[in-house]
C-alpha cells in the first residue's frame, strides 16, 4: 500500500516536473519572442525619431528660404531708399546753388542800389 502511494507520488511529482519544464520552456520561448518583438520596436521607434529629426532639418530649411526671401526684399527696400537719398541729396544741392545764387544776386542788387543812390546824389547837390 505504501509502495503504491509511493509509485503514484513519485508519477505525479514526474508528471508535475514534467509540466514545470514544459512552462519553463514556454516561457523561454516568450521571453525570446518578446526579445524579439522589442528589438523591432527599437528599430522602427529609432526610425521614427531619425524621420521626425529629418522633417525638422526640412522645415528649418524652408524657413531659411522665407527668410532669404525676406532678406532679398529688404536689400531691395534698402537700394531703393539709397537711390531716393541720393535724388533727394542732388535736388537739395542744387537748392543750395540757386539760393546762394539768389543771395548773391540780391546782394549785388543792393550794392548797385546803394551805388546809384550815393552816385545820384553827388549829382544833386
Amino acid at each position: 500500500l505504501v509502495w503504491s502511494a509511493a509509485e503514484r507520488e513519485l508519477k505525479d511529482c514526474a508528471s508535475a516536473d514534467e509540466r514545470v519544464g514544459n512552462d519553463i520552456e514556454r516561457a523561454r520561448a516568450d521571453v525570446e519572442r518578446l526579445k524579439a518583438e522589442l528589438d523591432a520596436e527599437k528599430k522602427i521607434r529609432r526610425h521614427k525619431e531619425e524621420c521626425e529629426s529629418l522633417a525638422k532639418l526640412a522645415n528649418a530649411d524652408r524657413a531659411r528660404r522665407e527668410t532669404q526671401r525676406e532678406l532679398e526684399e529688404v536689400n531691395r527696400k534698402i537700394e531703393e531708399v539709397r537711390a531716393e537719398e541720393m535724388k533727394v541729396k542732388r535736388v537739395l544741392e542744387l537748392r543750395e546753388k540757386q539760393f546762394r545764387l539768389m543771395l548773391q544776386s540780391i546782394f549785388d542788387l543792393k550794392e548797385s542800389l546803394e551805388d546809384e543812390e550815393d552816385g545820384g546824389g553827388s549829382s544833386k547837390g
